[in-house]
């Protein structure tokens, strides 16, 4: 998985790039169904897939709406993560490319807390999608916030 994190007028741009062995249709099925999403994202469950639709975010206490801002049937998929955005965008080539795009403003809280979890999460929906299904290995996530917190660090000094 390529990455690249950059930091523009205080706003964190974060791009992810997963390959992944299946057809696109088989990645889109991963992002917008139900019983594909339970397999590598367990909280997130679509409302209404359209330009106008939304997500939903299961917490214990409550469910949070994400509005879809972005949506081209079986190629893009974008939607608001609290005061951020999270796009998906699949292109196929020579294979099937996934491209994970997040925009974090300066409200958001704990930067390095979320893309660590996506740096976590992105493998196992790749995994999933090759038939494979890993369960989250949140043993790792305290190493891989440390890595984004220092990263991040390092880009607020360029």
């Amino acid at each position: 998985m390529n990455e690249q994190l950059k930091i523009v007028d205080e706003t964190l741009y974060v791009d992810f790039w997963l390959e992944i062995e299946a057809d696109k249709e088989s990645v889109w099925a991963f992002l917008t169904t139900d019983e594909r999403l339970s397999l590598w994202f367990t909280e997130i469950q679509i409302g209404e897939l359209s330009e106008t639709g939304y997500l939903k975010f299961i917490l214990p206490n409550e469910t949070l709406t994400m509005p879809i801002i972005a949506f081209e049937s079986g190629k893009k998929l974008a939607f608001q993560w609290a005061s951020g955005e999270v796009c998906f965008e699949i292109n196929e080539e020579q294979g099937t490319l996934l491209k994970f795009s997040e925009k974090l403003p300066p409200e958001f809280p704990a930067w390095h807390r979320d893309i660590a979890g996506w740096s976590l999460v992105l493998p196992q929906l790749k995994s999933a999608i090759e038939g494979n299904p890993l369960p989250f290995p949140k043993e790792q996530h305290p190493l891989a916030e440390e890595k984004y917190r220092q990263e991040i660090a390092q880009l607020r000094l360029t």
